[in-house]
């Protein structure tokens, strides 16, 4: 099974980091992605492409499963999932779309908690709580909106 560690968001280099995990909010709900072949739900994100910074990544994958036009990023924390015997490391950022397309790809949906069936189920509960908690929304019950003006 997957253990996530988390860390603070200059904790590791750049260069190391290998995936992006985005928890999104459009109008209110959360966004998740479900690829034509799968019939699961995830939240967005991939792998980093060569020579690509890690919030370009964000933008790209969020982009291309989403078609989230407008959107500002933020960049919430790093995380570690044990692989066999290697640790590989990304990064999470938190998203707050203003503006979505009609994907091509794959299926978006909003929900307003996170969905039960998930394709990473031992790994995006983790991290969606984390986002969760960092943006102060489930313990003092903060608007997400109230958190970006």
């Amino acid at each position: 099974m997957e253990k996530v560690k988390f860390y603070d968001v200059d904790a590791i280099k750049d260069d190391k980091l290998m995936n992006v995990v985005i928890v999104a909010r459009y109008n209110g709900k959360w966004v998740f992605v479900r690829h034509n072949e799968k019939t699961t739900w995830e939240l967005a994100g991939g792998e980093r492409m060569s020579g690509e910074k890690i919030n370009e990544t964000a933008a790209r994958k969020l982009f291309q499963q989403t078609r989230a036009r407008k959107f500002t990023l933020y960049p919430i924390c790093l995380y570690s999932v044990r692989e066999q015997e290697a640790a590989v490391f990304g990064s999470v950022f938190y998203a707050h779309i203003e503006e979505i397309e009609k994907p091509s790809n794959s299926v978006t949906a909003l929900f307003d908690e996170i969905p039960e069936s998930l394709t990473y189920q031992h790994t995006h509960p983790f991290i969606y709580e984390r986002v969760l908690d960092m943006l102060s929304y489930k313990n003092e019950r903060v608007k997400i909106t109230d958190l970006i003006d």
